[in-house]
């Protein structure tokens, strides 16, 4: 109710949509008409639920529909040794100074650093021995069963009624064990004799295991942190105040022995993007490389193979403007469409390129030849780029059921064949002839000045 209060300033949301995970977990997803209000709601979202030592918030953004760049937490401290509770213990207290100094807004542990408590029952082997003999047939199991009964119920046969069939549970009533002497009171019916629970077994609260974490073998938790919606300038400088406060707050915190001290690191909360953005950058270079090579032994020579990859540059930027134009964003899709974009815009390139320099060879001026290159291979260029477009128009639109998941892929190979097609027709043959021209007035006098040859179309008369 409070989240729907707050934010009824925006007339576009559905805000039905939440899950309960538990009793301290659960999250609320605001499902958004209009894509640029989410900015607005994301800080006022921030704003109006700050963390407090017992609730923690997160708020962020999710569209299926783009797969979006990983957006990691601006500081990620790890906490890493044997004994778990230690690192636990070492977790929620990083956490609660960070929250103190205000330092960051958004703090959060993983796994869960709080501690947690359990109502443990544990059986007597002397008074179990005894239930279980063949007088009694009294099994753990059976007592299992009871202690299910008591507190979140059974479930012990189904029926059939009017054609539907139901479940039948046994349970006590509602909050009739509402506290830890209460279970330990459970009559449990033995032989002739009705006796509590805590007279075969300990009932007792205790402190639950912590929650382990592994990450290469080794035992971990993580503390996080991130800057409010439109503070994201402030995490460099948040990020050395934390380091500075951990060093001189480490050398103090005498909670944990010395020996069993876990160790602490400030790490690279970028690390996994970065290199899954490496990775993709050596993919990219890879494939571009490839076709450098391939264009070297077609054309033998250097430059022109260079010319030929102007198309890469030209189709990237058309990209960018097409996602821009339809209120898309540069996401993992988009980037995909990118990549296939590569392969499409050169061929048209070397469409341009292969041909001039063959009208060049023959003694054409490459100031004259430009233009008829571009007018003669301008059909086979358009046939080309036009069926890729075309097929891809579909998912550029967004049509079908999942259509809108690689929309952004359409997008970036339409607009970005659209914008390179345009360009290359004029950049790639304008650069060409400026190098042709260079490399003729560097022959030296002696070179074979290109004939001023003029292009004749022959034309057919067939009489009708």
């Amino acid at each position: 109710a409070r989240t729907a209060h707050k934010c009824s300033t925006f007339r576009s949301h559905d805000l039905r949509n939440a899950q309960i995970n538990g009793t301290n977990n659960s999250f609320i997803m605001a499902r958004l008409k209009d894509k640029s209000e989410i900015n607005a709601l994301w800080k006022q979202f921030e704003e109006s639920f700050p963390n407090t030592p017992f609730n923690q918030f997160w708020v962020n953004s999710w569209n299926p529909a783009e797969l979006p760049i990983p957006n990691p937490p601006d500081l990620k401290v790890s906490i890493r040794g044997d004994n778990a509770e230690n690192m636990r213990m070492v977790a929620r207290d990083i956490s609660d100074e960070l929250q103190e100094k205000k330092i960051w807004p958004n703090v959060s542990n993983e796994p869960s650093a709080s501690a947690r408590e359990n109502i443990v029952a544990r059986v007597r082997p002397d008074q179990m021995a005894l239930l279980s003999s063949n007088y009694m047939k009294f099994s753990k199991s059976s007592l299992a069963d009871l202690v299910r009964i008591a507190t979140s119920g059974m479930r012990v046969w189904d029926m059939e009624m009017g054609g539907i069939n139901y479940n039948i549970y046994m349970r006590f009533p509602e909050n009739y064990f509402d506290s830890v002497e209460a279970i330990a009171a459970l009559p449990i019916n033995i032989g002739d004799r009705i006796v509590p629970l805590t007279a075969i077994a300990d009932v007792k609260r205790e402190l639950a295991p912590p929650v382990l974490f592994r990450e290469d073998g080794h035992q971990v938790y993580y503390v996080t942190a991130k800057q409010m919606k439109g503070d994201e300038k402030k995490a460099p400088e948040s990020v050395t105040k934390s380091t500075e406060l951990l060093q001189n707050w480490w050398k103090d915190h005498k909670s944990v022995a010395e020996g069993e001290r876990p160790q602490i690191m400030v790490e690279d909360s970028h690390k996994e993007m970065n290199l899954a953005l490496k990775q993709l950058g050596v993919a990219t270079s890879l494939s571009i490389l490839l076709i450098f090579i391939t264009m070297v032994f077609q054309f033998g020579d250097v430059v022109n193979s260079l010319l030929v990859l102007v198309a890469i540059p030209l189709g990237f930027i058309g990209v960018l403007i097409s996602l821009f134009v339809f209120h898309s964003t540069l996401s993992l899709n988009s980037l995909l469409g990118v990549i296939l974009l590569n392969g499409i815009s050169v061929a048209n390139s070397i469409i341009l390129v292969d041909f001039l320099n063959q009208e060049v060879k023959k003694g054409v001026s490459p100031k004259l030849a430009a233009p008829e290159v571009g007018k003669r291979r301008l059909r086979p260029i358009l046939m080309t780029s036009l069926t890729t477009a075309l097929g891809m128009l579909p998912l550029a639109l967004g049509i079908g059921e999942g259509g809108k998941i690689l929309q952004p892929l359409g997008i970036a190979v339409v607009g970005g064949l659209g914008f390179s097609l345009a360009m290359t027709l004029y950049v790639v043959p304008a650069l060409q002839v400026s190098y042709l021209e260079w490399r003729a007035s560097h022959k030296g006098p002696t070179a074979k000045k290109p004939r001023e040859k003029i292009f004749v179309q022959q034309e057919t008369h067939l009489p009708l």
